[in-house]
């Protein structure tokens, strides 16, 4: 029978071991690890998602979603496949467009930037207003009937290249007509809500990922599959992930976090660039936290007329994640 503190004076042993209780409770809690699932969507495959029924709102709405591109290509967020009087895009220079019914407007700030970003487009009356991550990015007048169906192209095209994820579409005039979707299965191809079904199309299995929320950032699962590596001085020097060039590693921006111990065996310095042979990001020594912007995911060695690698280099503790920032 659980212990009836309600009635105990605090100076009672009843009091007293209940309390000592509580504090062994709240010493003993484990820090818990926030995670969620992404999925980089890759235009080059056509990857989209679209639902069962069209999804129409007459009068006022919200649309809500998070996203992460840094392509420089027209995209859609939001579609409609049999035409292409509302829609909601990421344009080539970055920014914001928005089309309600036949009417078009376009931010001026931009946000390929290969971070996550809040979307929420709102209309109440005619006044229609875009926030990214809170903040108000553009404003428009239109009435008529909202009609999408479409999550990541629209007509069979401009297909979006990066993360969407957290879709809400809520009719505010009718309730029951709103629908919401995570967008974050790891290998169903489906979800479904208020008798809608949301179909993947073209999303490969390998596009999709478990994050952990670390220093307000996501990092992805471990990509490294290499073990400890010790450069012998006779294989080729560079070696790549997955075993090829791109091999099923795809990300927004190619943005990773690499670390491991660096060991080194000679006299010769050794240094390695993330990247190709000429591009990326020169390391030498031990570190960690190296981040790379270069679209080769390679691990090679500095190029030159002297290769900086000398036999018994090796790399312990190698870790290579995908990199997910938070815009602020």
């Amino acid at each position: 029978m659980p212990i009836n503190t309600n009635f105990a004076p605090a100076e009672s042993l009843i009091y007293k071991g209940w309390y000592v209780q509580q504090r062994r409770k709240k010493r003993n809690r484990l820090p818990v690890s926030i995670t969620q699932v992404f999925i980089n969507l890759e235009s080059t495959a056509g990857a989209y998602y679209l639902l069962s029924a069209p999804w129409a709102a007459s009068s006022d709405f919200e649309l809500e979603c998070d996203f992460a591109t840094s392509t420089a290509a027209v995209q859609i967020i939001f579609g409609y496949s049999l035409g292409q009087t509302s829609f909601m895009t990421v344009e080539a220079d970055g920014t914001l467009r928005v089309k309600i019914s036949g009417v078009s407007v376009t931010s001026t700030e931009t946000f390929a930037d290969g971070s996550l970003h809040s979307l929420r487009v709102a209309r109440v009356g005619a006044a229609v207003t875009a926030y990214v991550d809170g903040v108000v990015v553009l404003t428009a007048s239109s009435g008529g009937t909202l009609t999408l169906d479409s999550i990541g192209q629209y007509v069979n095209d401009d297909p979006f290249n990066g993360i969407l994820s957290n879709l809400k579409l809520t009719d505010i005039t009718t309730p029951a007509n709103s629908l919401e979707f995570e967008l974050n299965n790891l290998a169903a191809e489906t979800e479904t809500n208020n008798g809608v079904t949301l179909t993947y199309k073209n999303i490969a299995l390998d596009v999709r990922d478990t994050y952990t929320l670390v220093d307000g950032a996501w990092l992805g699962s471990e990509l490294w599959t290499y073990g400890d590596y010790t450069y012998t001085g006779s294989e080729t020097a560079f070696f790549t992930l997955l075993g090829s060039d791109d091999a099923g590693v795809v990300t927004i921006g190619a943005d990773y976090v690499w670390s491991w111990t660096q060991g080194v065996v000679g006299t010769a310095q050794s240094r390695f660039k993330v990247g190709g042979n000429s591009d990326g990001q020169s390391v030498s020594g031990s570190f960690s936290g190296v981040e790379s912007a270069a679209t080769d995911t390679q691990l090679r060695y500095q190029a030159g007329p002297n290769p900086e690698l000398s036999a018994g280099t090796t790399l312990t503790n190698a870790s290579v994640k995908r990199k997910i920032e938070v815009a602020s």
